[in-house]
């Protein structure tokens, strides 16, 4: 049995050894893993809203030189889908260095910690190793807290430009309906309007055609031979040309 009046030293440099593996396990994590990670998923986002900035140029420049109908509804909601990828593109090139930093444990290099203690040693303090592990777990632990709060603030800028890209690919997809919605109408328009004039061209053609039908389905006659009626004159002392002069009872001497 341990005297009651003695501390267990070696109990407690045990437990300080196992809090600081676990306080650098979590320390490297945050500024290696989450940070690498956090990296990866921002150069994607800067892909995606390049790919989406491109594709709607290229929708943009089709457009305008079809014929097909640009509504200005269309129109509109695809220069916001645009803007909104350049400020997706903007906001992960702002939180790609992490700009708030990550915490050094060894600042501005590990020798503090060794110099620390051959200074506690030649004071003839006891207790080295214990405030040795102490001072690391301190620092370690100041440096998670540190590390965290730079990630958290990373994390909040590729959320907001995961939102952004998600609200511009689906206001370009209302571009595209209105777009599609905006062309079926007017087909459909044109159609009514030439099958109207299609209708009224063969109603002219149906009444000309009934209008020169309407004749007698009989043979048509000659007419009068000659053209005028013969010029007869009688006792006329002038002939005329084209005329009979016709004399009665006059013998021949």
């Amino acid at each position: 049995m341990t005297n009651n009046n003695e501390y267990d030293y070696a109990g407690y440099e045990k437990s300080l050894k196992e809090i600081l593996d676990h306080t650098q396990k979590d320390y490297w994590s945050q500024y290696v893993d989450i940070n690498r990670h956090q990296v990866f998923v921002a150069r994607t986002y800067l892909w995606v809203s390049v790919a989406l900035i491109g594709t709607y140029a290229a929708i943009y420049k089709e457009g305008i030189g079809s014929t097909l109908t640009l509504s200005t509804s269309g129109i509109l909601l695809l220069f916001l889908a645009f803007f909104l990828g350049i400020i997706s593109f903007g906001i992960c090139l702002y939180a790609l260095p992490a700009r708030s930093g990550y915490y050094r444990v060894a600042n501005p290099s590990w020798g503090i910690y060794s110099q620390n203690a051959y200074n506690k040693l030649s004071k003839k303090e006891n207790n080295v190793y214990t405030n040795t592990l102490t001072t690391l777990i301190n620092n370690y632990d100041t440096g998670v807290v540190y590390n965290i709060k730079t990630n958290e603030k990373r994390a909040k800028l590729l959320r907001v430009t995961s939102w952004i890209l998600i609200a511009s690919f689906c206001i370009s997809m209302l571009s595209g309906v209105s777009f599609i919605i905006e062309n079926t109408v007017n087909k459909s328009t044109k159609d009514i309007v030439m099958s109207e004039e299609n209708t009224n061209q063969s109603s002219d053609s149906s009444a000309s055609d009934q209008t020169t039908n309407n004749v007698p389905d009989v043979p048509v006659p000659q007419g009068p031979i000659g053209g005028d009626k013969p010029n007869h004159q009688t006792h006329s002392i002038d002939r005329e040309v084209d005329s009979i002069t016709l004399t009665e009872g006059v013998e021949k001497k």
